[in-house]
C-alpha cells in the first residue's frame, strides 16, 4: 500500500510540477489559466489525503475526474502529451486504490 501511495504522489508532484512550471503560449497548453489553479489545489490536496492517517473517497475520486478531464485536453489538443500521459497514469492508479480501500471495508 505504501509503494501505491508513493507511485500515486510522485506522479501528482509531478504533474503539479510541470502544470505550475509551464511558460508555453496559452494556445499551446492544455488547460486555462483556472482549469491549472484548480488542478493544482486538487491535486495538492489529494497528497496531503494520501500522506494522512485517514483517505477521504469524495476528493480522490475529484482528483481521477480533474485527471481525466486534464487528459483528454491534451489529447483533444494534441499539447502537453506528456503531462496528458502522466495524468491519465495517475488517474488509473487513483482508481486502483480507491478500488483496493474501499472494497476492502
Amino acid at each position: 500500500m505504501k509503494q501505491k501511495i508513493g507511485a500515486i504522489s510522485a506522479l501528482l508532484d509531478s504533474i503539479i510540477e510541470q502544470i505550475g512550471g509551464s511558460n508555453a503560449p496559452p494556445e499551446e497548453q492544455a488547460l486555462t489559466e483556472i482549469e491549472r489553479a484548480e488542478l493544482i489545489a486538487i491535486l495538492e490536496t489529494a497528497l496531503h489525503v494520501l500522506r494522512a492517517p485517514m483517505v477521504e473517497k469524495g476528493l480522490l475520486k475529484k482528483a481521477q475526474s480533474i485527471l481525466k478531464r486534464g487528459a483528454d485536453k491534451a489529447v483533444e489538443k494534441g499539447v502537453q502529451e506528456g503531462v496528458g500521459s502522466l495524468m491519465h497514469a495517475a488517474r488509473e492508479r487513483i482508481g486502483e486504490l480507491i478500488m483496493y480501500l474501499f472494497s476492502t471495508v
